[in-house]
């Protein structure tokens, strides 16, 4: 054993840069759980890396080899190296600046890694190491700047940009008024407005919780001119909650339980339904017949649940898998009576279903993966972005053809048509941006919002943009902020 150590320590030295990069791979994995709230996953997660990189040490595998345990080295070599492999291109291609696109910097490292294993100077294995090594050190240098203007820009955020709740140190904050609560919530995931701009929205949780009861799965924030009244349930990982101004009942979908909750005016549990499926987005709506229905998509599958709200019965299901499958995002038209979804679909990022005819389905618009949809109902085109590639899309909902798009950066996610001005706001997940668009998806402004945002509303008069991600509920006033933040623009004339 100590033979091999010490061989293990001397093939270490030999190897001094793999050594460096190797921890500075195991830092950025750790960096990438611990800061939205699971480090016992970055920690298991780097520790597997450990062991497959020791695994790959020339001591390491000859005193294995021949040994009952030798049967690890393979999978643990080759699981880890794929893993670190696409997790340095998946993070260099969201940090990546629009002006250098990645490829164009990482091709010329695939030919210099090359270089030495046709000269036969390096064996197979290490050739596989260099070329991670080098990719880590890019998306070391590319992910750094982001990481600064994310955590140290606009600390004190743009004076267009109003706090209505907040979820910051432990607590929740609301009108001035601290909160004191169990588990604050990082970020969260969906947002509705009603009457006087009463905020509905469900956290995005978190998944390692020990104690899931006691994550914050939904709060309701009541704004007046008294005030701000603040609400909060606890639960298990809830991705979206919806109010029924007629029963007076909220609806609350729990993705871990598998169930769908109905919830009095003060947060109660009064009903739950059973699904068996992991759902996502909730959407109320009046059927055919004239009767309200609540509808239910589930994530992974593809099946679409109608629920009779009243008595919260299931009365119907539609299975769209493998033609819709993980639905991440759906919006909904009244008008045109259908469910828009972005989804990750066998190469297909959008999803159209018919509410009056759910069998009646369509995907369209290649890409890798969205988690942002909206709609003009006026003019039959919808807007959907491109989390991974960072594109936005223009599409003819009745063809599913593409009529426009834009390349803006990757990490794109929510996505809001602004009827009145008849521009599209597109936020960021991993900057502070939210991109101004206009209907041709030519950019007119960047505003500054609170980060990671996941879902974003208009109010109804038009006047105000909330955003929802990390921090809690923010509010842009659109008015103040286009006049200040719309290029070439200020001061030329009225803004909408």
């Amino acid at each position: 054993m100590k033979t091999t150590t010490a061989r293990l320590v001397a093939s270490l030295r030999k190897d001094p840069w793999e050594l460096l990069f190797g921890f500075v791979s195991l830092y950025v994995t750790y960096f990438q759980y611990a800061r939205v709230g699971h480090r016992l996953a970055g920690a298991l997660l780097c520790l597997f890396l450990l062991v497959s990189l020791a695994l790959s040490r020339p001591p390491i595998t000859r005193s294995l080899r021949g040994r009952r345990l030798g049967i690890l080295l393979w999978p643990f070599q080759w699981a880890g190296f794929l893993y670190r492999l696409v997790v340095a291109v998946l993070i260099l291609a969201y940090a990546r600046c629009v002006a250098i696109p990645f490829y164009f910097l990482a091709v010329p490292l695939l030919i210099v890694a090359l270089v030495p294993r046709v000269l036969g100077t390096i064996s197979f294995n290490a050739y596989l190491f260099l070329l991670f090594d080098l990719f880590m050190a890019l998306t070391l240098c590319m992910f750094t700047p982001a990481f600064w203007h994310y955590m140290l820009s606009r600390t004190v955020g743009p004076d267009y940009l109003y706090e209505i709740v907040g979820t910051r140190d432990a607590s929740l904050t609301c009108g001035g008024k601290r909160h004191e609560v169990e588990e604050s919530p990082v970020w969260m995931r969906r947002i509705h407005l009603y009457e006087n701009d009463s905020l509905i929205a469900a956290t995005n949780g978190y998944e390692f919780l020990p104690d899931r009861q006691k994550n914050i799965a939904g709060i309701v924030a009541s704004r007046s001119e008294e005030g701000c009244s603040l609400r909060w349930y606890y639960g298990s990982f809830s991705r979206d909650m919806i109010y029924d101004r007629d029963l007076r009942v909220y609806f609350t979908s729990q993705f871990f339980d598998k169930e769908i909750l109905a919830l009095d005016e003060q947060l109660k549990t009064v009903k739950r339904l059973k699904l068996g499926n992991e759902t996502m987005d909730l959407f109320l709506c009046t059927a055919s017949d004239g009767k309200k229905r609540l509808l239910a998509m589930s994530f992974l599958d593809g099946k679409l649940f109608v629920i009779d709200p009243l008595n919260l019965a299931l009365v119907g299901e539609h299975v769209y898998s493998p033609l819709i499958a993980n639905c991440n995002f759906i919006r909904m038209s009244e008008e045109r009576r259908r469910l828009y979804c972005a989804v990750i679909s066998w190469g297909y990022i959008a999803a159209l279903v018919d509410i009056d005819n759910p069998d009646h389905a369509r995907r369209g618009v290649w890409g890798l993966g969205s988690w942002g949809i909206d709609m003009d109902p006026a003019s039959g085109y919808f807007y959907i972005s491109d989390f991974f590639l960072g594109r936005m899309y223009k599409v003819d909902e009745d063809s599913m053809e593409v009529v426009a798009s834009a390349l803006l950066r990757p990490g794109i996610r929510p996505v809001v048509f602004d009827q009145k001005r008849k521009y599209v706001y597109v936020g960021d997940y991993y900057l502070k941006d939210v991109f101004v668009l206009d209907e041709n998806l030519e950019e007119i402004a960047r505003l500054g919002s609170n980060g990671r945002l996941t879902d974003m509303a208009l109010s109804q008069d038009g006047t105000l943009l909330y955003t929802i991600g990390w921090g809690g509920v923010y509010a842009i006033d659109l008015k103040k902020a286009l006049g200040v933040s719309t290029k070439g623009r200020s001061g030329e004339g009225e803004v909408p």
